[in-house]
């Protein structure tokens, strides 16, 4: 499950960069570029409902397991929904220009995706601080261009955004504390060490 859940979170980290790269006008990504990756992102998304359906049938699996899964999956369901609406309502040419803040905010989403994919590999460094999005977030609106109505799509989905992986990230360290304590159980027998 580990591994199906950081997939996930990888295929989102690359439709997130993408569209991303689409909104700033690099020439190497299109709409066909666009629908390819979001369709990845289903596949990878019904392999992590299929893994979590699957592990509700094991014996193995502790009763408070599949809602913190589920709830993982809602929350980067979220996620999405909010970088999907931002591809949507981008409009080539209609000469909206990525702001500063929101190239922060962008890298610190694919920064926190990042760590949450390593986080489910048990990979990700420890002590490593995890980035501000609600502060990105607040510096993006308070933008003297935020208060436009060309950013208001924007300046929406980023909160969404930020609710999501604020959530998520929760989750996810979590799950991954869970997954710890079970093996160290394991280890000694069940006895406390």
């Amino acid at each position: 499950v580990d591994e199906v859940m950081a997939r996930l979170l990888d295929s989102y980290l690359v439709y997130f960069t993408k569209v991303i790269d689409y909104l700033e006008g690099n020439p190497g990504v299109t709409p066909i570029d666009l629908d390819r990756l979001r369709l990845a992102t289903r596949l990878a998304r019904t392999n992590a409902l299929a893994s979590v359906d699957r592990m509700r049938g094991e014996p193995w699996t502790r009763h408070e397991d599949v809602p913190l899964l589920t709830g993982m999956l809602t929350s980067s369901h979220r996620f999405l929904h909010a970088v999907l609406s931002v591809e949507a309502g981008f409009v080539p040419g209609h000469g909206t220009k990525i702001r500063d803040e929101f190239r922060v905010f962008a890298n610190d989403v694919e920064t926190t995706l990042a760590g949450l994919s390593a986080e489910l590999r048990h990979t990700r460094l420890a002590g490593h601080k995890w980035p501000d999005l609600r502060e990105d977030h607040r510096r993006l609106i308070q933008n003297p261009l935020g208060i436009y109505e060309q950013y208001a799509l924007v300046n929406v989905e980023a909160d969404r955004m930020t609710n999501s992986l604020n959530t998520l990230r929760e989750q996810v360290v979590r799950w991954a504390k869970r997954k710890v304590e079970s093996r160290e159980s394991n280890a000694t027998g069940g006895r406390a060490s």
